[in-house]
């Protein structure tokens, strides 16, 4: 635990085994967390915006990022070939724990109040970020 009650989460990414992400990632040269890093303050550049219903507020994001940890980015996106897509957060889920998720998705880690991990932790369940849900199993064999 940090200053201030805080806490620290860190995660380390795995390269996709997804051949549509292993495409994407040798495209952007995405190797590690320092490129999400990158990605983190080129926002403005991101193909994807995220909309919280709970107040409207607007977030930008990058596809990679996205689908690289959330498998329920990857079900929303693998059907969708615009340039740029907006997508509809449901009103459960607050923006401010949306925007820690990003950065903890470009990052690799957050600073978070024990206050405010509930939310996250909720956050990053219903979001199915890799390192909070269990993984996939395989396609079952008969």
């Amino acid at each position: 635990m940090g200053n201030n009650g805080e806490i620290l989460i860190c995660f380390k990414f795995k390269t996709s085994r997804n051949p549509k992400h292993l495409k994407l990632l040798k495209k952007v040269r995405v190797t590690d967390v320092s490129s999400f890093k990158y990605l983190k303050n080129q926002r403005e550049f991101g193909d994807v915006t995220l909309e919280c219903c709970s107040d409207q507020r607007k977030l930008k994001a990058h596809r990679i990022v996205l689908t690289t940890c959330s498998a329920h980015f990857v079900r929303t996106f693998e059907n969708i070939n615009s340039d740029h897509t907006m997508v509809l957060v449901k009103k459960e889920v607050s923006s401010k724990d949306l925007e820690l998720l990003l950065d903890y998705m470009y990052t690799g880690e957050i600073r978070i109040s024990q206050d405010k991990l509930a939310g996250f932790l909720k956050t990053a369940e219903y979001f199915k970020v890799k390192g909070f849900t269990p993984p996939d199993e395989g396609p079952k064999q008969n």
